[in-house]
């Protein structure tokens, strides 16, 4: 899957906050097998959000989480996108 990681009103660069995008959205690969790329924008405004968009062959799923901590944010964006891509799967499959 292609991935990009954006930082949006950040000083510098965050290798932390990278490698653990890059790791959940890798944790989402095994729900869906037609994921075609991931999209995962942090936002240093007030408040502090983290987005995250899934390409997947028929759809665009995209959810978005807001919380002090980025860490935190990434980490409740990451499960309910993939609730959202089990949904999305059962109704495909039905």
């Amino acid at each position: 899957m292609e991935t990009n990681v954006t930082f949006r009103h950040f000083e510098g660069q965050h290798p932390n906050l990278q490698d653990l995008a890059l790791e959940s959205l890798t944790k989402l690969e095994r729900f869906h097998d037609n994921i075609i790329s991931g999209d995962v924008v942090f936002s240093n405004q007030v408040p502090k959000s983290v987005e995250i968009k899934i390409y997947i062959k028929e759809k665009t799923l995209v959810i978005s989480e807001e919380n002090d901590d980025l860490k935190k944010a990434l980490h409740d964006a990451t499960d309910r996108m993939a609730r959202q891509i089990k949904k999305h799967k059962t109704k495909i499959n039905q």
